[in-house]
């Protein structure tokens, strides 16, 4: 694993760190019903540890993967290749004696490609490269100067809504940070021990507030006892729609998160970019990826042994030429 790949790990732990009492609005006697904007930071609460956990697991799984993976797979991979490359060889060789039949050369022709990769078919349409100077979609673009492209007086009343909205959310996670910063600044400390644990409590708000972790700032208040579970449960509505605002925004960059990771690790390890990949299976599934790729070397070491006769080519090109027709059948009757 170079220093790029996976290099999120320390982010992650940070990302899904949870100290002290877990934060949630709680009903009363009083109230036994939550309003819907108390439901919904419940359940954004309750989405981003869920986030936070999938984070986890990935930080928890990937080491071991990658262990495995180095010391195991990669062996087999490069058996794999020496094999195929002396197959090629082997094939080669024999494709010059004289009693082989015109069918028995075009499959060696065919096998040879296939162990070579040497395709030089034609791409597909789709993946030509447009000859036009530009696609079918920005030439269609509407122009954004043009005038009965201007936004109309509704459309800016709501931008400016929205944004007001985002700098009332902003706000309040500043509100929280100030007074966290307030009560932990080191520098107001006399005792070494006491500024050494409050340096390590200001890292950690301060790197909350950089990524706008409104809940880890909460979570760092209700262990510090600036607030209490009182304080939550009687959150306003106005203060819990701009909360919400940003928990909303934090579950979006953890799913990021979690899918930069994920794709990431496809690349890493020669997955296809549609691979269903998770952090509790992916140890499973490598080893079935390692029993298959033995059965690879034990089939490709049963082909050069049948390669080193004529006899033995022949009679091997006949049983793979009547298992591609079977094949081929099967097909068709799909």
């Amino acid at each position: 694993m170079t220093s790029r790949e996976f290099d999120s790990l320390s982010q992650i732990r940070f990302m899904t760190r949870s100290h002290g009492k877990p934060i949630r609005i709680a009903t009363d006697h009083d109230e036994p019903r939550l309003s819907q904007g108390q439901r919904e930071f419940n359940a954004l609460i309750g989405t981003i540890h869920g986030k936070r956990a999938r984070l986890a697991e990935w930080e928890t799984a990937i080491p071991p993967y990658h262990d495995k993976y180095v010391s195991q797979m990669m062996p087999l991979q490069d058996a794999i290749a020496d094999l195929e490359g002396r197959l090629a060889q082997c094939l080669d060789a024999a494709s010059f004696d004289k009693s082989l039949s015109k069918v028995e050369r075009g499959l060696i022709a065919e096998l040879m490609v296939e162990l070579t990769g040497g395709q030089d078919a034609e791409p597909d349409d789709a993946e030509r490269p447009a000859r036009h100077s530009g696609s079918d979609e920005a030439r269609r673009a509407p122009d954004e100067s043009a005038p009965w492209q201007r936004k109309s007086a509704k459309q800016r009343a709501r931008e400016a809504s929205q944004q007001a909205e985002a700098q009332l959310a902003n706000q309040s996670i500043r509100e929280v940070y100030r007074k966290l910063a307030s009560a932990l600044h080191p520098d107001r400390e006399t005792d070494p021990v006491e500024r050494a644990r409050k340096t390590g409590l200001m890292q950690r708000a301060n790197q909350a507030y950089a990524t706008n972790n409104l809940l880890q700032l909460l979570e760092l208040q209700l262990e510090l006892e600036h607030i209490d579970q009182a304080t939550i449960d009687s959150l306003g509505e106005d203060r819990l729609r701009h909360y919400n605002k940003v928990l909303a925004e934090q579950v979006l960059d953890l799913e990021q998160e979690i899918q930069r990771i994920e794709d990431g690790f496809r690349a890493q390890f020669g997955l296809a970019p549609s691979a269903a990949v998770a952090p509790g299976t992916i140890l499973r599934t490598l080893a079935r990826q390692m029993a298959e790729v033995q059965r690879g070397i034990d089939d490709l070491k049963s082909d050069l042994r049948a390669c080193r006769d004529i006899k033995g080519l022949k009679a091997w090109l006949k049983e793979l030429r009547q298992q591609r027709r079977l094949i081929e059948s099967e097909d068709r009757q799909f």
